[in-house]
């Protein structure tokens, strides 16, 4: 079995070279790397890949117990088998599972707040969507907390903590504890 997984890292390493932002093979990776007892490199790219498309994660693939058990412990939480790749970010920045972060550069952060703002539009010109906008936004929200830490940017990070509250109060209550 460890040819396979070094030939599955061979494989999926080419490819996310050529496809840089693919949450699909950005899983898989991450996934053959818990496999391969890579627990640091393996959360880092699944907070990553989550965050890019959680939709485009074939979840029912993973074989991570990491992920598994995240998956497990959400669906005992009642939400659809449907949306439960939107609410792995969210649940797994909550429960601590991805803390392998890494520094957002100001473009990056620009960009996630301005898909912030979009992702708010969405939501009040369209509430029946709910069930995939607002993990999408509560993980996009995480990622400015996380940089607005690191800049100490306190205003800045109240305002995004406010947000969290407004838009989930018991997701803001588990994630300030």
């Amino acid at each position: 079995a460890t040819g396979d997984i070094e030939t599955a890292l061979i494989h999926l390493e080419r490819a996310i070279k050529t496809q840089r932002n693919d949450a699909k093979i950005m899983a898989e990776l991450a996934d053959v790397y818990a496999m391969a007892g890579e627990s640091r490199l393996s959360k880092a790219l699944f907070r990553e890949a989550f965050f890019f498309d959680p939709s485009a994660v074939k979840i029912e693939y993973l074989e991570s117990e990491l992920i598994l058990k995240i998956i497990e412990n959400i669906q005992e939480l009642g939400y659809s088998v449907d949306n439960i790749a939107e609410w792995i970010p969210v649940y797994a920045e909550i429960w601590g599972v991805f803390n392998v972060k890494r520094a957002l550069s100001v473009a990056e952060y620009n960009r996630i707040s301005a898909a912030a703002r979009q992702l708010e539009i969405e939501l009040r010109e369209s509430p029946q969507h709910s069930t995939n906008l607002v993990p999408r936004l509560l993980n996009r929200y995480f990622w400015m907390v996380d940089h607005l830490k690191a800049s100490g940017d306190e205003a800045g990070l109240h305002s995004v903590l406010l947000k969290i509250k407004i838009l989930d109060q018991s997701i803001y209550a588990s994630y300030i504890v």
